[in-house]
């Protein structure tokens, strides 16, 4: 019986794995494991992480379940964790390799209590802002905050105040906080800081316009164009109907030409003055006069005469401008002029009848070439009302006035005209209230080197009160609606199911998809120049100019026909606009560049990625922005209708750059 049993122990050793010393094994060496990534106790802030690790003896590993090959010993593989404690365990055969670590893919939270959006802050006031808050960080930990790059100290709670400094005119500044997984938040805030002025009060020197000699001889040709037969003809029936010698039918020319001049002053003349030399060929006067009871046909023709006359411009002391005619000087030849009456010439013609007839001939000729010029057409050259400014800019408008503190008139230069402004727009409802307007000192002045027939120069102060006046008119409060922007049409179309598409498919689920979604824009801060010479001033565009537009809120919602509008996000814009004057039709106008910033402020309905928001809106208001520049126009209240202007060029100079002109050509348009 033990014989059996061992015999049958014999048998069955192999199968149990049992063996003596000499038999073989087809097992090969032990499998080694490592993770080399993420290390342990790291905090990562991506949910899926790329494990990597080494791996001796093992062709193959898993990593929670997923499977990697290994190459030339070393092995990787994407592995999704949750949020919060993490553990990555590497294994093959018996090997197995394990490392636990954090995901954190949440951003830290900052609560900045100070400054608040739309800070406008006058130099009295002392040149810093103070920013205050906490930063909220529940995972890895808040490990650097900073603003605009310098460091900023908090406590262990997260609360920080750090004092910055203020320049003079626009200020924009990023905070930013990162984790300890490196995962980053930032909030932004405009400030506008300097001396500040009433938003309505008057801005003293605020324009100097000079018109060149070469415009006078373009309004000669304006004023010969406006004196035609049929007009003097008018003009003569109305200002003589109640004269009982004479009733005019009709007057004639076979040509006539005009010389204007500048002036410089001299004892008579303080500021300078304009002659007018009017030379008129073969003038015919057809009418009736009446002599001694009898009304008589009569033709006078004047072979050749010349009329000359002064003009004077000043400044009124209401600001407007006083144009002041000499009597005219009528010049012609006794034997130039030639009577015919009821078929008699002069010749033929009693003296007391020639009398008559000559003071006729010198009434007419002064009343038709120069009470015309005064009466009539130089108000066709010059209207009151263009000294009433306006910016138009989708069917809202900005008025300021002009107001004329000096005229000065030379020979070499043309006119000169000095003004000040005051902008007189009411204020806009829904524009909040600021202590003031910027009103930044001028630096040393310098010339400008643009030459034009039409030169005005303003400072950078002007510009930014009329900024400031456009942005409290509510110019600058415009609505997208699908895609209709304030008046025309955009090329991209807001809708609920474009939002799904281009922020999160959530959206589709707020409102139907055909519903439109609008964007409200409402800047908290005017916009503010920055007049910055380039260096390269040869290259096309080295003198645009810059505005900058901070804390532009943006309220992006979905608007069902019948329900409340729905909330999707308000985002401050950041804006930095490149401007460049432009001529359309003859107007003044502006084509206009921006690049935008944003910083997502609220998102009151979904949790979104704020970089899509942002990435959505930069470019919404750079596109709007372009289109709304092909809109905007320079007019008044009344138009030139002779004057076209012609490749304006802008130049920024002064010693602190704080200067800009702007030169045109000037071409004159003959009227019918």
């Amino acid at each position: 019986m033990l014989s059996f049993v061992f015999l049958v122990g014999l048998s069955v050793a192999p199968i149990f794995g049992c063996s003596d010393d000499s038999a073989p094994t087809d097992s090969g060496p032990e499998a080694v494991l490592a993770i080399s990534y993420p290390e342990s106790g790291a905090f990562i802030n991506k949910s899926r992480v790329m494990v990597r690790g080494t791996a001796e003896g093992v062709d193959t590993v898993k990593v929670n379940g997923n499977q990697a090959e290994v190459v030339s010993g070393e092995w990787k593989v994407l592995v999704d964790f949750a949020e919060g404690e993490a553990l990555a365990t590497a294994s093959a055969g018996k090997a197995e390799a394990s490392v636990d670590f954090v995901v954190d893919t949440i951003a830290p939270v900052i609560e900045l209590a100070q400054p608040a959006r739309g800070l406008m802050q006058a130099d009295s006031d002392g040149d810093q802002v103070v920013f205050a808050g906490r930063v909220t960080e529940e995972v890895s930990g808040l490990k650097v905050l900073g603003l605009d790059g310098a460091g900023v100290s908090f406590d262990e709670d997260g609360n920080f105040t750090h004092s910055a400094e203020l320049r003079p005119g626009y200020n924009e500044f990023e905070l930013k906080a990162v984790d300890g997984a490196g995962n980053e938040s930032k909030t932004m805030r405009a400030v506008v800081f300097g001396p500040l002025a009433g938003a309505t009060d008057e801005i003293d020197s605020a324009a100097e316009i000079l018109l060149s000699p070469a415009l006078f001889a373009d309004a000669g040709d304006v004023i010969l164009s406006l004196m035609t037969p049929e007009r003097l003809s008018e003009f003569l029936q109305g200002s003589m109907a109640d004269n009982e010698n004479f009733q005019i039918d009709s007057i004639d020319y076979s040509d006539a030409s005009v010389e204007i001049a500048p002036h410089s002053m001299d004892p008579l003349h303080d500021t300078g003055y304009i002659t007018i030399d009017l030379s008129v060929e073969a003038l015919v006067i057809a009418g009736t006069v009446t002599f001694e009871g009898e009304s008589l046909p009569v033709t006078i023709t004047i072979d050749q005469v010349a009329i000359s006359t002064e003009l004077t411009l000043a400044a009124t002391e209401a600001g407007g401008l006083d144009i002041s005619f000499s009597e005219s000087v009528l010049e012609f030849e006794e034997d130039a002029l030639h009577f015919d009456v009821a078929g008699k010439t002069e010749q033929d013609l009693g003296e007391g009848l020639r009398n008559v007839l000559f003071t006729v001939a010198t009434g007419v000729a002064k009343t038709a070439f120069s009470e015309i010029l005064s009466d009539e057409l130089f108000a066709q050259l010059y209207d009151p009302g263009l000294l009433r400014r306006s910016v138009e800019l989708l069917g809202r408008t900005l008025e300021f006035q002009l107001y004329i503190r000096q005229v000065r008139i030379t020979e070499g230069d043309g006119i000169f005209v000095k003004a000040s402004i005051a902008v007189v727009s009411p204020k806009f409802e829904g524009v909040p209230d600021v202590p003031g307007a910027l009103d930044l000192p001028q630096g040393p002045r310098t010339s400008s080197s643009l030459a034009g027939d039409l030169l005005v120069s303003t400072r950078r102060t002007a510009v930014n009160r009329i900024l400031h006046g456009a942005w409290r008119s509510g110019l600058l409060n415009l609505a997208l609606v699908g895609s209709d922007f304030a008046g025309f049409e955009l090329p991209v179309e807001l809708s609920a199911s474009a939002l799904s598409v281009l922020l999160d498919s959530r959206i589709s689920q707020l409102a139907d998809k055909s519903t439109p979604a609008g964007l409200k824009l409402r800047p908290l801060l005017p916009p503010i120049v920055d007049l910055k010479q380039s260096p390269a001033a040869v290259e096309a565009g080295a003198n645009d100019i810059r505005l900058q537009l901070g804390d532009l809120m943006a309220d992006l919602q979905l608007l069902p026909s019948d329900g409340a509008p729905i909330d999707i996000a308000t985002v401050a814009l950041y804006v930095d606009i490149s401007a460049q004057f432009t001529s359309r039709d003859g107007k003044l106008g502006l084509t206009m560049d921006a690049t935008a910033r944003a910083d997502v402020a609220e998102e009151p309905t979904l949790d979104l990625d704020d970089a899509k928001i942002e990435d959505l809106l930069t470019n919404l208001v750079g596109l709007a922005t372009q289109m709304l520049g092909n809109k905007l126009e320079l007019g008044a209240d009344t138009e030139l209708g002779w004057l076209r202007v012609r490749e304006p060029q802008a130049e920024v100079h002064g010693v602190e750059f704080d200067q800009l002109s702007v030169a045109a050509d000037v071409e004159a348009v003959p009227q019918e």
